[in-house]
């Protein structure tokens, strides 16, 4: 049996199977720089801030006895049977209850912003009554008058009476005069109704200082 080996021809095989391993190994090289270039980190920080309107910055109060701003005894009076007004007669003695014609009442309300932050704009609405049809409310006469610039209107009958645009600066107080008067001529036989209930709303708007 003759021996044909021949040793160029498996060097030539041995030299192609390096060249094939190293490009291989090249591959393999690239592939993993390629995984190293697209790999990166993540991460993130939060942070948040919570808004909100509240009656924080501005805040009326009402009282039924003169005050200054920043004293107690200023309260939110919020409701309709709020701040009971004290009404006295210039006829001494009687109620206010017991009108005759001719009779005048005299009540005040102090009104103040709470911090002190903003200014003011106050409406003093036309009364609320008890009773819907009742012509005492048209009976009586009635004026509201502010301490403050800036009131306009503020005469009528007890239904209808109102006052608007009164200024209340920063760390004021404002005091709300009523006066309620029967005429002269007026003839209590013709009334309806003997009594009859009211009640103000002042109604306020912040504005820039």
């Amino acid at each position: 049996m003759s021996n044909n080996y021949d040793p160029t021809v498996d060097q030539a095989a041995q030299n192609k199977r390096r060249k094939r391993k190293a490009l291989l190994a090249s591959g393999a090289v690239l592939g993993i720089g390629a995984v190293i270039t697209l790999a990166a980190w993540n991460d993130s920080v939060w942070g948040f801030g919570e808004f909100g309107v509240g009656d924080a910055a501005w805040n009326l109060q009402g009282s039924t006895v003169a005050l200054a701003h920043g004293d107690a005894g200023w309260t939110e009076y919020d409701t309709a049977n709020g701040a009971a007004i004290a009404f006295t007669l210039d006829d001494v003695g009687i109620d206010v209850t017991n009108m005759m014609p001719g009779s005048t009442a005299t009540g005040s309300l102090w009104v103040t912003e709470q911090y002190g932050n903003l200014d003011s704009i106050l409406d003093v609405r036309s009364a609320v009554l008890n009773q819907g049809t009742n012509n005492v409310a048209d009976a009586l006469q009635v004026t509201i008058s502010a301490d403050k610039p800036g009131g306009a209107g503020g005469t009528g009958t007890l239904r209808t009476a109102g006052l608007t645009g009164v200024q209340l600066g920063t760390e004021e107080v404002v005091k709300l005069t009523f006066t309620v008067t029967l005429p002269s001529n007026t003839n209590p036989s013709n009334l309806s109704s003997d009594t009859v209930t009211a009640a103000w709303q002042v109604y306020g708007t912040s504005v820039d200082s």
